[in-house]
């Protein structure tokens, strides 16, 4: 049971860094930092997360970079946003595959204990 926090974790910290680096361009307000990637996915692996999470909001669509230069590129953006459904579509699967597993092994081993009486 305890043998996939480990695993469970990691699988956490990837995809947490995965989307800070995927959304840092887009100042998307769910995934602006660790500490608010770690709280939406955290809730989202226990189906109290919000579906729109991901979506990048219309007054997001310039940014300053290279000496005040806008970029303006709407395309970029929801290549972004895709790209973000997705592996927060993959993380939540991922979190109910890993529930469904820790639930199915508590199981079983409540099953093991009650069967030795």
């Amino acid at each position: 049971m305890l043998a996939s926090l480990p695993s469970s974790i990691s699988v956490m910290i990837a995809f947490i860094c995965g989307q800070i680096s995927l959304y840092s361009i887009s100042k998307n307000e769910n995934f602006a930092g660790l500490l608010e990637t770690t709280g939406t996915l955290f809730w989202a692996a226990f189906g109290m997360g919000n579906s729109q999470a991901p979506a990048i909001k219309e007054e997001t669509n310039s940014s300053q970079v290279n000496g005040g230069s806008e970029i303006r590129d709407s395309v970029l953006l929801k290549v972004i946003e895709v790209v973000g459904y997705v592996l927060y579509g993959v993380y939540i699967l991922d979190a109910v595959v890993v529930l469904i597993n820790l639930f199915i092994a508590m199981m079983n081993l409540k099953t093991f204990r009650m069967s030795k009486r």
